[in-house]
């Protein structure tokens, strides 16, 4: 009657509240709680709303959880909301809002204190909520703080080592779970923990204790993925291989879902494979498809193995059955490429050809698809589907600029400057194909053809073949272009001097040859300087102190011929005679006997000289260089030879290739024989051919191809690539 009297009573609905609730009428007294919190203070109000939550029903958690968020809301330092709200939103499903106030409800305990019992389920509950919602951190830290209540709570415990598990942390999850399994009770996660355990001590490279413990989680639990994953890891890790076959082969006895069997037949077959066991990879692979009738990585490789270990025919049926199992795609473009393969090698063009096109339409990247589809159009005679073909893979291709095009291209160009007779597309063709690989020679010897019968485009045919000729200087085709372009420019005297290099090398036609001129009509190297200016820079030193050198280095020299001489011995007089040219040359360009010294006592004999002026009162350099030089050198002489010693360093000349510096003087000087007209060019190729010749080949020298020969000798490569270049500059220039 007072509450009736005066609604806004706070102290009357309290008593109210209090009163129905001690007669048993839960509803009213909640309503009463809440008219009660209603009209009073923030802080007394949040109680009241605790207490009229206390008082529902369970299956009305709804209002009982709306009624203890607002009274944490009041009042957010309320110990007992927050272990209410915790327990009702742990009922309600509501993990973010259990999470908060069990949060709230630990932290707040620090200081007000809470019983060890409630505290214990606050945590847990907490945690569980923060599991559920993926919170690692959050789940370990409220388990946690159930374990410093109880040690053994098993929920908090099982928490605890998730959470670590899930970060990758097996160690730490072990040590938790194996206090788990040591206690009492049922365990229906026992397998589960066990595998876990495992992987603990995988980590800890235990790999025996793992095994172990990955086969008592198996004894419980017979299909347990990460069991069986585990074992057949641990084999591996130990280089176990047969072991790990056997895991394998187990793990799919288990019946596990289709796809997965698959996938661990496949692994198995790729184990039974590399321990050479044909048979246990057949059945696999075998066992693979059937799985997973439409993997077409399983069935990739049960082809591959039958088209190893099995007839064409049972590899051609194996093709056929995968290929209809299969969906389309780059694996299944791979089966198709085979099967075409087989059956052309059958002779069933028809059934080769649909199945190259279904490789290339799977596989947009598979140009060998695409070439032999091509080819085998262009066999029939099609020349236009050939190419329509080609140009088809070029536009669906998915990188235009993949170097692996290079050789589509390069197909193009040879049909459309031949059967098709395109001449501007096929250049075309053959430029896109050296965009795509710089190094295909083919395309780019292709092109310079082509462009040397396009009179307007004379200087691209010119930039083609000099690239061309810089890399392999003996290429007829590239010398008969040049005296061609020469030819057409009206440089006769050029043309002439192609004809020439081409009747040096022995690649001369009969009537080429006829018309060859005896010399080039131009100077090679007008004579020093080296095109290095650190080989110049030594060059001038020796050519200096020529006079001072020739005793020291005729105390090396053999009792015997000199090894140039004897490079040359028994061959044709026009031979040994620009051989002796040559090493006369070397002599005049530095001192006499140095080209003849080997690349370790030219670098010797270098630092020595160096020492002289550069170390002067250090022990460096060569005894039998060094103190007869120093003896030897007048002031003047010094004086002079200073200036050159002092541009460089001993650290560089020790890092000067003297081999190749050799090269560079030995280029020099035939460079120089054929100016002067002491030798042809022909001659001089063939001696510089001996002179840096293997001992195995002088016995052979007359019946070898020069081309070939000269190629693989440095200096002769060197010189012919200095001959074509400078025609090829002469060309350009127009003289």
């Amino acid at each position: 009657r007072a509450a009736e009297v005066a609604p806004a009573h706070a102290e009357a609905w309290t008593l109210v509240a209090t009163l129905t609730r001690d007669a048993g009428d839960a509803e009213r007294a909640a309503d009463a709680w809440e008219r009660a919190a209603e009209h009073s203070p923030a802080s007394r109000g949040a109680r009241h709303l605790v207490d009229a939550a206390a008082c529902l029903d369970p299956s009305d958690g709804e209002r009982a959880m709306a009624l203890l968020e607002r009274a944490v809301e009041l009042d957010p330092g309320l110990l007992s909301g927050h272990v209410a709200l915790t327990r009702v939103a742990s009922v309600r499903s509501a993990h973010a809002l259990a999470e908060r106030s069990a949060d709230a409800a630990l932290e707040l305990a620090r200081a007000e204190g809470l019983e060890d019992d409630v505290r214990l389920d606050v945590a847990v509950l907490g945690g569980r909520a923060a599991q559920i919602l993926g919170h690692r951190e959050a789940s370990r830290r409220l388990f946690a703080c159930a374990l410093e209540i109880d040690p053994d709570q098993v929920e908090a415990l099982e928490g605890v080592a998730a959470a670590h598990f899930a970060d990758g942390d097996h160690r730490a999850a072990r040590v938790v779970l194996e206090r788990r399994i040591d206690l009492p009770g049922e365990n229906p996660q026992l397998a589960r923990q066990l595998a876990m355990i495992a992987r603990g001590l995988e980590a800890e490279d235990h790999l025996d204790a793992a095994w172990a413990r990955y086969e008592e989680a198996l004894g419980l639990e017979p299909a347990l993925e990460e069991a069986h994953e585990g074992l057949v890891r641990v084999h591996e890790r130990a280089s176990r291989p047969e072991e790990a076959l056997a895991a394998l082969e187990r793990w799919c006895d288990e019946g596990p879902e289709p796809e997965l069997l698959a996938t661990q037949a496949i692994r198995a077959a790729e184990h039974a494979l590399a321990l050479e066991d044909v048979d246990r990879a057949r059945d696999n692979l075998d066992r693979a498809t059937r799985a997973a009738p439409r993997s077409a990585e399983a069935w990739s490789m049960r082809c591959d193995l039958a088209a190893e270990h099995e007839s064409e025919d049972a590899t051609r049926r194996l093709c056929a059955e995968a290929l209809d199992s299969v969906a389309p795609g780059p694996i299944a473009a791979k089966i198709a490429l085979r099967a075409a393969r087989l059956a052309e090698a059958a002779g069933r063009d028809d059934e080769a050809l649909a199945r190259y096109a279904e490789s290339a339409r799977w596989d947009p990247r598979c140009s060998e698809a695409a070439l032999s589809e091509s080819r085998l159009v262009r066999r029939a005679g099609d020349w236009l589907e050939a190419d329509s073909v080609l140009e088809r893979f070029l536009d669906a291709h998915p990188d235009p600029t993949s170097p692996t095009l290079a050789h589509v291209h390069l197909e193009r160009g040879r049909l459309l400057s031949g059967p098709l007779e395109d001449v501007d597309r096929a250049i075309e063709a053959y430029e896109r194909a050296l965009a795509l690989q710089p190094e295909l020679a083919v395309a780019r010897t292709s092109l310079g053809k082509l462009l040397a019968h396009a009179p307007d485009r004379w200087r691209e045919a010119l930039a083609v073949h000099r690239t061309i000729l810089e890399s392999s200087p003996t290429t007829a085709s590239s010398l008969r272009a040049l005296a061609q372009i020469a030819e057409q420019r009206g440089a006769r005297e050029l043309a002439g001097a192609g004809l020439a290099i081409l009747h040096a090398l022995g690649l001369a036609s009969p009537q080429e040859a006829e018309a060859a001129p005896a010399r080039l009509g131009f100077a090679i190297h007008p004579g020093p300087p080296m095109d290095s200016p650190d080989s110049e820079r030594l060059r001038r030193l020796a050519h200096q102190l020529a006079e001072e050198l020739a005793p020291v280095l005729a105390t090396l020299a053999p009792d015997g011929p000199a090894p140039g001489e004897a490079a040359l011995a028994g061959h044709d007089a026009p031979i040994v005679e620009a051989g002796r040219v040559l090493l006369g040359l070397e002599d005049e360009l530095t001192a006499r006997g140095l080209s003849q010294l080997s690349s370790e006592d030219r670098r010797a004999l270098f630092l020595s000289i160096a020492a002289l002026f550069l170390d002067p009162g250090g022990n460096g350099g060569d005894p039998r260089f060094h103190d007869p030089l120093d003896q030897a050198l007048g002031r003047w002489t010094r004086r002079k030879v200073r200036r050159v010693v002092e541009e460089t360093s001993i650290e560089a000349i020790e890092a000067i290739d003297f081999e190749a510096w050799g090269d560079e003087l030995r280029t020099l000087a035939a460079a120089q024989a054929v100016d002067r007209g002491a030798a042809s060019l022909r001659d001089v190729l063939r001696a510089l051919v001996l002179l840096n010749g293997d001992a195995e080949l002088r016995p052979h020298f007359d019946q070898a191809d020069l081309g070939a020969l000269a190629v693989a000798s440095e200096p002769a490569r060197r010189l012919l690539i200095r001959v074509t270049t400078l025609l090829c500059e002469r060309l350009e220039a127009g003289r």
